[in-house]
């Protein structure tokens, strides 16, 4: 794949989409993945709780993100 851009921002952001593009199915393959083992629906159901969970300690206020490691600084692909 190539393309031709004007700047180095609009090459990130291209650069950005394709990495989106390469990894849309990587969700659906692993829930494929899962689905097939025999405690696959469980483990469904326990991320779904945890899903739910999250939502509801992020409106309520009690949700607190947990501390990065390397000091907060965050390198590499993808970082904005």
């Amino acid at each position: 794949m190539t393309f031709v851009t004007d700047d180095l921002r609009e090459a990130y952001e291209g650069m950005t989409e394709l990495e989106g593009l390469a990894t849309v199915g990587h969700v659906d393959l692993l829930g494929g993945v899962i689905g097939e083992h025999g405690d696959g629906e469980a483990i469904f159901d326990a991320y779904d709780d945890a899903l739910n969970q999250r939502w509801y300690d992020q409106e309520s206020g009690r949700y607190e993100a947990p501390e990065r490691s390397g000091g907060g600084v965050r390198r590499g692909h993808g970082f904005r």
